[in-house]
């Protein structure tokens, strides 16, 4: 189950964001349960690509930031 803080990786393309499959980002806050949305910060090298609201179908666990 991913939860706020954990870093998520992207599992296609989403042109209309200027993201591409593989793209990591911090998911920020999850905004719905049923279908599954998170606000995510999508970084590199320490600037921001971009934020977005993504559906957790479009993503999958890399890290999590639970100890």
């Amino acid at each position: 189950m991913i939860k706020e803080n954990d870093v998520v990786g992207l599992q296609e393309d989403k042109p209309e964001f200027g993201l591409k499959r593989g793209d990591k980002g911090t998911v920020l806050m999850i905004l719905s349960a049923s279908p599954v949305f998170y606000e995510i910060e999508f970084m590199d090298d320490g600037e921001t690509l971009a934020v977005e609201t993504i559906n957790g179908d479009s993503v999958e666990l890399f890290w999590s930031a639970e100890i």
